[in-house]
Parts: structure tokens; sequence; C-alpha cells
């Protein structure tokens, strides 16, 4: 969720966290690049002691989720559009668009290979997808123009966001067994949906009665507010096997930090130097991934294990982002291949 990947709704979120050095789209191709070979630093971060290994997918794009067995998926960019990907090993399949929209994305995929996102049609319409042996199937929607799914169980379980039939807002959505149920909110007028564990937990983010925006998680009907690290807002993004949240929160200053949240106490993971940083998502084994600011204003992914922060570096530019991670700790995200910032899928193993 899982990382907040929807771009319908990264703008938003992105204004309220004050996320001005999110990795900048400034160049695309309409064909992708030729893999490039392994890179191997040595961190110089909080832990110099670690190794990453950094692997260029070769395709102008993002790596979004990571399955257990090691298939990757997320979206490769054109010129002014992207599409659904997915890499096993190595090998890039595109799975194009549903209803001749011209853009999609694939946001989560289970140990079945079954994969969930969202694709736009020709009418403008964002719906969500499951694509399962690179077949397609729409999610039915609350009746509004929009839908999203952004992760998936290992049982097919399904949650995102839908928008109401008043064309309004977005609520966070459970589909199950090819039916919808409206999560419900913070007492607020929003909810969106971004990660499911096998227990059934859901967490995401709602707008409170006050206007807020805060971390939830849904569990057996019933949405808890999972506060702040003393700031207006926060955003969960991902739940592990063990019910660990992580997420991002702002702290009174107004800054923003990644968090991990665990039997009702968030504690925040802390920060490159700068202001700004998420947590995107979380393994069993409690490895946290995600981005943050450093002093210079440049924004790297990180592993969090152990209270430690462990700088994955970039792929030769400045910027990146770790969106996923799974069990045996290996990472996918995007990485700038250049000093102006053009992103990369990318897949990170730390040792």
């Amino acid at each position: 969720m899982r990382p907040l990947r929807s771009r319908a709704h990264l703008g938003a979120v992105r204004t309220a966290l004050g996320l001005a050095a999110l990795v900048a789209i400034v160049a695309c191709v309409d064909s992708p690049t030729a893999p490039s070979s392994s890179t191997t630093t040595a961190v110089a971060a909080r832990d110099a002691a670690r190794t990453v290994t950094a692997t260029d997918l070769g395709t102008y794009g993002e790596a979004l989720a990571i399955a257990p067995n090691g298939r990757i998926v997320g979206h490769r960019y054109f010129t002014s559009s992207h599409h659904a990907a997915v890499w096993d090993d190595g090998v890039l399949t595109d799975l194009g668009t549903v209803g001749g929209g011209a853009n999609s994305s694939a946001n989560d995929v289970n140990a079945r290979g079954r994969i969930a996102g969202w694709s736009t049609t020709s009418a403008g319409e964002f719906v969500a997808v499951v694509w399962e042996s690179g077949v397609p199937t729409v999610l039915p929607s609350l009746g509004g123009y929009y839908s999203t799914a952004e992760a998936i169980s290992a049982s097919g379980d399904v949650v995102g966001d839908s928008q109401d039939a008043d064309f309004r807002f977005s609520h966070a959505v459970l589909w199950r067994a090819g039916q919808i149920v409206d999560l419900g909110t913070l007492g607020g007028e929003e909810s969106h949906a971004r990660d499911i564990n096998g227990r059934g937990q859901i967490v995401g983010f709602s707008t409170t009665a006050s206007g807020a925006m805060h971390a939830a998680l849904w569990q057996d009907g019933v949405v808890t507010d999972l506060g702040t690290l003393g700031g207006t807002n926060s955003y969960a993004f991902a739940i592990n096997a063990r019910g660990q949240v992580v997420g991002s929160s702002q702290i009174a200053n107004g800054d923003s930090r990644p968090f991990l949240w665990e039997n009702g106490v968030m504690i925040d993971l802390g920060s490159f130097g700068g202001r700004y940083g998420l947590a995107y998502d979380i393994n069993a084994r409690g490895q946290v991934v995600g981005r943050s600011d450093d002093d210079t204003g440049d924004s790297d992914a990180f592993l969090w294990e152990n209270g430690v922060m462990t700088n994955l570096g970039t792929l030769g530019g400045r910027g990146s982002t770790a969106y996923g991670i799974n069990e045996s700790g290996r990472i996918v995200g995007a990485a700038a291949t250049s000093p102006i910032g053009t992103p990369h899928a990318v897949l990170w193993t730390v040792k």
C-alpha cells in the first residue's frame, strides 16, 4: 500500500503531508530500456555495516509490490500514460488496460498470482480490477466514476476505494466473493483502504468529524482511529500478519514521519534528517520500508529494522522510494537513474 499508489489520490495526500520531494516523473519513453547490471554499494547512512544491492529492472516505471515467490508488480511509463506491469524473473509483461483506457496500475499481488489494481476506461472512469492469469475482471463499485483495488489477501479478499453514487466522496471498501462492502469512515465524509492481512484486518485512512485525516484500522465491522504523532493528519499504508501497522503521520511542527503502530502505541521511526518521511510496507518479520528526506531535501528509500534505518540509495540519480517488501526481505520500488530524477523500477536486497 501497501503504498499510496493510486495516482488519483496522490495529489491530495502529498498536499496534506507537504511531500514536495516525491520522485518527479520528468521523462518517459514508449518502450522499456534494456535491463542494466546490478549495482552494489556500501550503505553510508545510519548502518554503514550493511550492503545494498540495487537491481535496475530496466523499465521507466515503479515496482509497487513483491509476492513471496518474487513476482513483482507495478506500472511502466510511456510518454503520456502508464500500464500495469508484471516482472517474472526479470521478464516484463504489460497487462494493458480495460475498456479502451489509457492508464492502469498493478498495485498488489498475492501468493496465488492474483493481481489487484485499476484501469481507466475510454469514458474516463477509474475501475478496480483483478487480473488472474493475465485476464482482467472489473470489480463492482458504489455507483461513482472512480474505484481502485489497492491490496489483495492470500485468500483473495480485495480492498481499496470506491466513489459513492453521489459522485462526491470515495469510501474504503472490501470486495469479497464478488460483492462490495462499504467500510465507512471515522465520522467524516471520505475514507481509503490500503492493505489487508490474512486475519481480515484492514488499514487505510479516513476523515474524522473535525475534517482531519487519520490512520484507521477496520476489524470485525469496527473502525478504529489510530491517532497521530502529535500533528493533524496521519495515513496507514500497510499491516502485517501480526497486526503491526505502518504509515506516515504529521508531528507537532507539521513535518511528517514514518510510524509503526502496535497495540495502541504509535512510534516515530525517525528520518535521515529531513522534514518528510513515509513508511509504505511491513513484512511479518517487522522489517519496514519507505522513504525519508535528508537535510538537503533529497529523499531516499529506506529499510527500518530493529531501530536502525538503512538508506537503500538510488540508481545513480537523486531520489528513490521503497514501496514493498516480501517475507524474505526483498524490496521493490522506484529509483532515479540520473540527476534529473527519471525513475526506474528497482529491486533491492540488503545483507
